[in-house]
């Protein structure tokens, strides 16, 4: 995460649904607390039936939901494949946005997650009573069969500590034991991650000098110290979040900038060795990372190909919510050389781990506005505190113009405001901003009206302009028409 506060650049919500069988079957839901945790079981460690079909992702932009039915909270997280499992382990906060746990959740085909285990707690050390624990990431030691936890732990009180701390266990979904939290070679360490090579050596990347720079560590035998400083990169530039990996002979570092809480534009470097040279920093994706921040890349091998899937954060901070409000960003990495990178948006990916591949699903781009199609005119969230009614207003260009459009169904969609995080909700005539729910009430549809234009309606009621520009339901005689390619 970040020591600097910036104002917020774009508002991002949390998707909840009301309905159990509705989250089930769409992958998203509400942000209620969760059964108790379950204990290690042999199912955690069994070989699940192999995934020979791809299987769909929740929509990007919402908190994904496990097989319960219950919030995933693994937020700046990694993931790791281990006897044709993958686990997902992450970020859980309690109330007071401090550290709550560490928790782990599984999948045989990186859509459908099943809860395994806290598997660090308040209660694992006294250093992590009121603690602040970011970005756990986990690796495998074959030699001593065990499994180490990386993170980047600070007091709760500030962020000037600046310590890695680590964790073992011999199984991945048991207790870990907390072994201490310490600069690594003395350097400060904030926004960190750990990485394996095909070669079977592991490193260390994390921000230091108050996020400054960026070190290369390779750690010792066991994974769990680091041993040597291999580089330190672009003094003075202000990279954080580093998620690192290889594809081939390639070594491919992305970074994001100190924003705060607020998204900015991913950049990424290339090497042959993790210790350099490293290129100059290149752009990817779009201006804001599509809304998130890069927290790891997770290579899928199939009988087909190695594809790479980037796991980003949509932070809840962004609009002054706990972190446990924050969402998820999965999207395919593409090389357009050995060493160029390219990420695209997609609504949600279909992946198959069998063959290796992830596919976008609904690709364009996350944001639009609903630009009337008479006038230059635009369906705007207004910004008030509270509930709020959505209205029409002259174009602007602002980010409270911009929407979200979140499949449902084939026929249903939620509208989401970029800079309030609520959706539209039909109150009476009435199109209010309110709480992302996944209710009745929020499903609306785009219709296609004639070759060039689309109607926003709900149910028999379209889209119109009430009394003080309030946006409103009427008959479909008098709607509003949009341009679609707004």
């Amino acid at each position: 995460m970040r020591i600097f506060t910036r104002p917020r650049v774009i508002a991002l919500i949390a998707l909840g649904l009301a309905a159990a069988v509705f989250a089930l079957s769409m992958g998203f839901g509400p942000r209620s607390q969760r059964p108790d945790p379950q204990p290690p079981s042999a199912s955690a460690t069994s070989s699940p039936a192999e995934a020979t079909t791809s299987a769909r992702t929740p929509p990007n932009g919402t908190l994904f939901v496990d097989t319960a039915g219950a919030p995933i909270h693994a937020h700046g997280g990694g993931m790791l494949e281990h006897d044709g499992v993958f686990y997902w382990v992450g970020e859980n906060r309690n109330e007071s946005n401090r550290f709550e746990s560490v928790s782990l959740y599984s999948s045989p085909d990186l859509a459908n997650w099943t809860f395994q285990h806290d598997i660090l707690t308040q209660a694992s050390a006294p250093d992590l009573v009121g603690a602040t624990i970011e970005r756990p990431k986990l690796l495998f030691n074959e030699p001593t069969d065990s499994f180490v936890l990386w993170m980047h732990w600070e007091n709760g009180v500030d962020y000037n500590q600046a310590r890695t701390a680590v964790a073992v266990s011999p199984m991945i979904d048991g207790d870990y034991v907390y072994k201490r939290s310490f600069r690594p070679l003395g350097y400060e360490s904030r926004d960190q991650t750990v990485f394996q090579a095909e070669d079977g050596s592991a490193y260390l990347a994390s921000a230091t000098s108050s996020n400054a720079d960026l070190n290369i560590y390779r750690l010792s035998d066991d994974f769990t110290e680091p041993v040597a400083l291999l580089t330190t990169l672009w003094p003075g530039a202000y990279r954080e979040a580093p998620a690192l990996f290889q594809r081939n002979d390639t070594y491919f570092l992305m970074t994001s900038g100190a924003t705060g809480w607020d998204p900015n534009q991913a950049m990424y470097a290339t090497a042959p060795d993790p210790a350099g040279p490293w290129s100059e920093l290149l752009p990817v994706g779009d201006a804001e990372a599509f809304g998130s921040q890069a927290a790891f890349v997770l290579p899928v091998a199939g009988s087909s190909r190695t594809s790479f899937l980037y796991l980003g954060d949509r932070w809840a901070g962004a609009r002054d919510a706990p972190v446990n409000d924050s969402d998820y960003v999965w999207l395919p990495l593409t090389f357009p050389t050995e060493r160029s990178l390219s990420l695209e948006w997609s609504t949600a990916l279909s992946i198959s781990v069998s063959e290796g591949t992830i596919d976008g699903v609904a690709p364009g781009t996350p944001f639009r506005e609903f630009h009337t199609a008479t006038d230059d005119r635009c369906l705007d969230a207004p910004g008030m505190e509270g509930d709020a009614t959505a209205i029409i207003y002259d174009c602007n260009g602002g980010a409270n113009q911009q929407w979200q459009t979140i499949p449902v169904s084939d026929e249903e969609i939620l509208v989401r405001s970029r800079t309030e995080g609520t959706c539209i909700t039909v109150r009476g005539q009435l199109l209010v901003l309110e709480t992302c729910s996944g209710s009745a009430e929020q499903m609306l549809s785009l219709v296609p009206e004639g070759p060039k234009f689309q109607r926003l309606a709900f149910e028999e009621s379209c889209l119109t302009e009430g009394d003080e520009r309030s946006a409103v339901l009427d008959a479909c005689s008098r709607q509003l028409l949009f341009d679609p390619t707004s």
